[in-house]
């Protein structure tokens, strides 16, 4: 079986998902559809709450917003005060304006993937401190 550059970085990084890529024979990639900043955004709102409860925050936020995905300027001039009234923990809302200052003052949308696994680690740490940091290797890809 030929394994696409995408698996076989998978397997080399994961042993369990090495056993499911080779019990599965193949794993379908998609396009990423949504930017870097949307996930980390998606990320931060699920973070210890039900799927239902974080998909009903993420949409009345889009809907304040009238839009469809997340970017960091929709946040910019919010305070934390106002982030938190969509339904968030403090932490939560310390945490999104904090990626979306550092997403608008750095471009770093246009520089994450260049970033070595080591310095992406040392990015999202910063951001989402230990207390919620998410493994986002298949993101990253």
């Amino acid at each position: 079986m030929k394994y696409s550059n995408e698996e076989i970085y998978l397997m080399k990084k994961d042993k369990i998902l090495k056993n499911v890529i080779q019990k599965n024979n193949s794993i379908k990639f998609k396009p990423r559809k949504s930017s870097y900043f949307n996930s980390l955004i998606n990320i931060v709102i699920s973070q210890f709450i039900s799927t239902t409860a974080a998909s009903a925050i993420s949409k009345k936020i889009l809907i304040y917003f009238n839009t469809k995905t997340f970017s960091p300027d929709q946040f910019i001039d919010l305070s934390i005060k106002e982030i938190k009234s969509f339904g968030l923990s403090t932490n939560k809302s310390k945490s999104i304006k904090e990626i979306s200052k550092i997403f608008h003052e750095s471009n770093l949308a246009y520089k994450i993937n260049s970033f070595s696994e080591a310095d992406l680690d040392k990015i999202l740490l910063s951001i989402y401190g230990s207390w919620s940091m998410v493994r986002t290797d298949v993101q990253v890809i």
